[in-house]
C-alpha cells in the first residue's frame, strides 16, 4: 500500500497529487466549448475520454495503488476555453486544468495528476 506522503516527496511541487482510499471511484469531468481538435484525457495509458464535447466518465473501484491521469487539449476557435476536474469518492472536485482564451492562456495544454490511493 502507497504512502501518499512518500509520494508527494518524490514529485514536483507543481504535480497535483489526490489522495483517496481503497474502493474510492475516480470521476473525470471535462468542460469546453467549440472544440475544433478532440481532447483527450487518459489513464494509466488507457484513453478515458475522447472528444470534442463536455464529457464526465467515473472509474470505480480503485485499489491500492498510484495511477496517472493525463490530459492534451489545442485550441484554435475564438473564445476557447476548457476545464478538467477530477472527483475521488464523495470528495469535493479538483480542478486539474482551467484555461481560457479570455484568460490569455496558451491554446495548448497538456499535464499530468498523480492519484494515490491507499
Amino acid at each position: 500500500m502507497p504512502d501518499c506522503q512518500e509520494v508527494k516527496a518524490g514529485l514536483p511541487a507543481s504535480l497535483a497529487v489526490l489522495e483517496g482510499k481503497s474502493g474510492d471511484s475516480l470521476t473525470l469531468s471535462v468542460d469546453v466549448n467549440d472544440m475544433q481538435f478532440p481532447y483527450s484525457v487518459v489513464f494509466e495509458s488507457r484513453t478515458i475520454i475522447f472528444g470534442f464535447v463536455d464529457r464526465s466518465e467515473t472509474l470505480p473501484d480503485l485499489q491500492p495503488g498510484t495511477y496517472v491521469v493525463s490530459w492534451a487539449f489545442s485550441h484554435r476557435s475564438k473564445g476557447w476555453k476548457h476545464e478538467l476536474t477530477a472527483r475521488l469518492g464523495q470528495g469535493a472536485a479538483k480542478v486539474l486544468d482551467s484555461r481560457s482564451e479570455e484568460n490569455r492562456d496558451n491554446p495548448f495544454a497538456a499535464g499530468s495528476a498523480v492519484i494515490c490511493i491507499q
